[in-house]
């Protein structure tokens, strides 16, 4: 709602957005809108640039988004691939607003996925392959209600799946498997597991059989709620591959 808000009474050209806890680097805007102004088909509406990804100062992920030709992410957007960082790393034309409208406020959570969909019905977006913004966390993650979680994901898939079935086979195996993935994750760290089985064998089976690693994080995250400095320490270990 806010974003929303601060989007119709803007008056600029483009519109980009920063969460609190984010930043741009000094020539993030400029380049970004330099390749809009460049770019001569109309249907590029949109530039996503990669970022840096942070735990106070240690750096502990450095995302680099793979172009395609049809400048169509749905699938990348879906399988969780993390190109959005929130939004902060997007920058759009103004008028994309005036033609699809805004964030949808009756999702719950999802809301850029959402909008992106419907961006993606229309538009197509350049890929900035630079890291010009940096996202940070506390170190503390938020679960949310597995059970609500749940009927949000089952909503959010009765609104796009006409979306998703346009995709190939093994993209479309990909997204459901990922995707429900997170539901399974939620039910088991509340200790649901009959509630987890029934959503692998419901939803993930069909689409990839289960593997360790996936169970190992299961198993990382359902202690790491409940011990809270693993997750600073997480965060400082990966950061062992990058420069500081």
């Amino acid at each position: 709602a806010a974003r929303n808000t601060g989007i119709k009474y803007s008056k600029s050209k483009y519109i980009g957005f920063l969460d609190d806890d984010d930043y741009f680097l000094d020539t993030k805007i400029e380049k970004q809108v330099r390749l809009l102004e460049q770019c001569t088909n109309k249907e590029y509406a949109a530039v996503c640039c990669s970022r840096i990804a942070m735990f106070k100062n240690y750096v502990y992920d450095v995302n680099r988004i793979k172009s395609n030709s049809t400048g169509n992410y749905i699938d990348t957007l879906l399988n969780k691939e993390d190109i959005l960082a929130a939004g902060s790393t997007l920058l759009l034309n103004r008028t994309v607003f005036d033609h699809i409208g805004y964030f949808d406020e009756s999702f719950r959570r999802h809301q850029d996925y959402e909008f992106l969909i419907r961006f993606f019905r229309s538009y197509k977006m350049i890929i900035l392959d630079e890291n010009l913004v940096c996202i940070s966390v506390d170190g503390i993650r938020n679960y949310p209600n597995a059970a609500l979680f749940h009927s949000i994901k089952t909503n959010f898939f009765k609104e796009f799946d006409s979306d998703i079935s346009k995709l190939n086979k093994e993209q479309r195996k990909k997204i459901y498997y990922n995707q429900w993935s997170e539901v399974f994750l939620y039910y088991f760290i509340e200790k649901q597991f009959s509630k987890a089985k029934e959503i692998y064998f419901n939803k993930m089976k069909e689409h990839k059989k289960f593997d360790l690693y996936f169970l190992s994080k299961c198993f990382y995250a359902f202690i790491e709620k409940r011990i809270h400095f693993l997750s600073p320490l997480k965060y400082k270990i990966a950061s062992l591959k990058y420069k500081i």
